[in-house]
């Protein structure tokens, strides 16, 4: 899904199924700019790909971002001394706050992650809202704009489902609008 979203827009991606493949990968073609890592991956976990990537000189001004849903304080910490630049936690509520309501038994996961989000990273958030179903996100985007981030939102007319984009947009919260494409912005799609 994040690579999804940053190939829409357009950053170039090398995606790889387990940690082994991501160190080859970056000894083929990188070091790259940033390398996103979940701890949970086969055949070489998340945190023994840090240590390795780390081991390389080549590799020190790559950042490495952990992005995952363990979110205990012991995890956190071993992976920033393993020499992870960011932890991001995975907006997965843990069961005892999900919703019991008829709609489901989760509450919308925009909301919580955009919340989290700029409450952590502040000026620091590009945020992106692709097609969706309902309004989900547009309640705590505004949370992402008041700490001074940013909100991208993939252009309605590309939208399979176009109501979570769009709800940001007539809130008047995003700061742009881009194809599904991840082609060039153009002056109609740009919004601030």
């Amino acid at each position: 899904m994040i690579g999804r979203t940053l190939k829409s827009l357009g950053f170039e991606i090398i995606e790889a199924s387990n940690g082994q493949e991501g160190l080859d990968a970056i000894a083929a073609k990188g070091p790259f700019d940033v390398a996103l890592v979940d701890w949970n991956i086969p055949v070489m976990d998340g945190l023994d790909f840090v240590c390795n990537a780390r081991s390389n000189p080549q590799n020190e001004g790559m950042r490495i971002m952990m992005v995952t849903t363990e979110t205990e304080t012991t995890q956190v910490t071993r992976a920033l001394a393993a020499g992870a630049s960011e932890y991001l936690t995975k907006a997965f509520p843990p069961p005892s706050q999900r919703s019991s309501s008829s709609s489901g038994s989760c509450r919308p996961a925009v909301d919580v992650l955009f919340r989290s989000v700029a409450k952590v990273y502040g000026p620091r958030v590009l945020a992106s809202v692709m097609t969706g179903m309902g309004h989900d996100g547009t309640r705590r985007a505004r949370d992402i704009v008041d700490a001074g981030g940013s909100l991208v939102v993939q252009n309605a007319a590309t939208c399979v489902v176009p109501s979570m984009p769009q709800g940001v947009v007539d809130a008047g919260l995003a700061s742009a609008i881009r194809r599904r494409s991840g082609g060039p912005a153009r002056d109609h799609d740009h919004v601030s």
